[in-house]
């Protein structure tokens, strides 16, 4: 009997939440005129957890192999909980030196709050969605550097404007784009295991819907990342975030920690937790990533 009711407030009682266009033009304040969009804030801290993601931190290296990659995903904070799935392909035309990378979250299904919806400015007719399909991302990572104990490498990254449920502020269906330059630099320990020290800063810029105030927020990227390599596996450490300008929950701050295991030379699975430090990104996520690698 327990998990009759369980089943009824997981599934039909978020149904009696449901709200009317007058519920969203008192949370608002409508002037009668401004388009619903106006209301909403392109922000990490005004949005889900994968509307303006903290970008991968960049490390200081080029992959030397093809991959195609799954991610499935955990995100919560208080009042809500998301799943998600990420696709990954990776080229690379020149191992070490070059790189192409083009992912995509296809799919975002997501429980909130009635007191996030309304902090979020919802808008009315997405207030009971629980379903969203993410923004398509482009990078390409170059080699400036490349020796055997230290390397430097410059990225380029752009969001396309490719996703779904806006009105829901789960993702902001606007361009951006980041760039970035990472060092890193290798200790060896043993024949089979060494220590790679790295850092990153660049800057991630996103299209707002402030116009023609703040047409676009400016936000400095930053991360630092310690590695353990051996033989077939690498535990993993980093801090990393970027601060926008508009001080309107545009500064996120995380930390991440991460197991990959090699399962062989065409197989490789990461386990990746992240945990927001501020209330920018009031979330924590657990990923597992399943690679197949592809030799070049």
């Amino acid at each position: 009997m327990k998990w009759i009711w369980g089943l009824y407030f997981w599934m039909i009682a978020p149904a009696l939440w449901s709200q009317d266009h007058q519920w969203w033009v008192d949370n608002v304040g409508w002037d009668g005129e401004t388009a619903w969009t106006q209301y909403l804030i392109f922000s990490p801290g005004r949005m889900g957890p994968n509307a303006l993601p903290v970008p991968s931190f960049s490390n200081g290296q080029v992959d030397s192999s093809h991959h195609l990659s799954w991610t499935n995903q955990l995100t919560f904070t208080k009042g809500e909980s998301t799943y998600s799935t990420l696709l990954d392909v990776q080229y690379v035309p020149l191992p070490n030196r070059l790189s192409f990378r083009l992912f995509w979250m296809p799919l975002e299904w997501f429980r909130t709050s009635h007191f996030l919806k309304t902090e979020r400015k919802v808008f009315h007719e997405f207030y009971d969605d629980q379903t969203a399909m993410g923004d398509v991302y482009l990078e390409t990572s170059h080699a400036l550097i490349h020796r055997s104990h230290y390397s430097a490498v410059l990225r380029l990254g752009y969001k396309f404007a490719a996703s779904s449920h806006l009105g829901a502020a789960r993702f902001t269906d606007t361009p951006g784009y980041y760039f970035d330059i990472s060092f890193v630099r290798n200790f060896p320990l043993s024949t089979h295991a060494n220590l790679a020290l790295s850092a990153m800063t660049g800057l991630y810029i996103w299209q707002t819907n402030n116009s023609p105030v703040h047409r676009q927020n400016d936000a400095f990227l930053y991360s630092v990342q310690l590695k353990l390599n051996h033989t077939y596996s690498t535990f993993i450490l980093g801090l990393g975030g970027y601060i926008g300008y508009l001080n309107n929950g545009d500064q996120p701050h995380l930390m991440e920690l991460g197991y990959r295991v090699e399962r062989s030379a065409k197989w490789a699975i990461q386990i990746t937790g992240r945990k927001g430090v501020n209330k920018d990104w009031p979330f924590t996520s657990l990923a597992i990533q399943i690679i197949k690698k592809i030799r070049t």
